[in-house]
């Protein structure tokens, strides 16, 4: 994640505030430069929470940013883990259970419809790893093929949301 979208994911809540010096190192990384984010990087993840998130609120002043709000980081947030997902980077399986840990589906816009399937085949895989599926016992290897069959419904759900994206 590049800086841009680790500020949105701790807005989202997936990032803490324990990750905030992570998130200044990404800053520096990135060629972003201010005193605070130069601290705030250098300090222990358990340092106190004030002392970190003041840090944090004085980098974004001194940079001269503005906190997304909970809306464009979800869509940041949507988009990171689409493409890291489509690249190869994540596991689909793993990668859309994580975005459906983060995302509250109520939250999502008609902009983000496609995600209520990707929604969807989240809640068929965490039924069938809970083992509230019975698979074949002659065939040791049908939950092993839904699992793979979920997979590339992600990957074409996907898909085809960043063909959308990039129709004009």
């Amino acid at each position: 994640m590049n800086f841009e979208q680790k500020i949105a994911a701790f807005v989202v809540g997936d990032l803490k505030d324990r990750d905030l010096p992570g998130i200044a190192l990404s800053g520096l990384e990135d060629n972003f430069d201010c005193e605070s984010l130069a601290i705030l990087s250098a300090l222990s993840a358990t340092e106190n929470v004030f002392v970190l998130n003041d840090y944090f609120s004085k980098a974004i002043k001194e940079l001269g940013l503005e906190l997304p709000d909970r809306s464009k980081s979800i869509k940041i947030i949507i988009e990171y883990y689409t493409s890291e997902i489509l690249n190869g980077n994540i596991d689909p399986l793993i990668g859309t259970t994580h975005l459906m840990e983060i995302l509250d589906i109520d939250e999502l816009d008609e902009e983000s419809n496609d995600l209520f399937e990707l929604y969807s085949e989240n809640e068929l895989i965490t039924e069938s790893i809970n083992g509230e599926y019975k698979f074949l016992k002659n065939n040791e290897n049908s939950q092993e093929l839904f699992l793979e069959n979920c997979k590339k419904s992600i990957l074409n759900i996907l898909e085809a949301r960043k063909k959308r994206k990039n129709t004009p």
